[in-house]
């Protein structure tokens, strides 16, 4: 299944995805994303936390929270450098 979603939150060690349709907790998921700061496609790998559905969470949007469990050390450098320019 592919899912076309807006990323609320970053960090190195996972994601909020906005979503409408969040996996179940436990699922695995295949998140491909470009930073800002890059021109390539980087793949990471990770599990479901936790999920809010429709309606769930008062003025929270749905979505779900990744941990990655796959990452490259390609990513781990661009996303460092990306978030310090967020962060300055």
């Amino acid at each position: 299944m592919t899912l076309f979603v807006q990323m609320a939150n970053l960090s190195e060690t996972g994601a909020f995805i906005k979503t409408a349709t969040p996996l179940e907790i436990g699922a695995t998921a295949t998140v491909k994303m470009v930073l800002p700061n890059t021109s390539e496609e980087i793949e990471v790998v990770g599990r479901v936390i936790w999920n809010r559905r429709f309606n769930q969470g008062g003025n929270h949007p749905p979505g779900m929270a990744i941990k990655f469990t796959k990452v490259d050390e390609l990513f781990k450098d661009n996303l460092k450098k990306f978030l310090m320019t967020v962060v300055e």
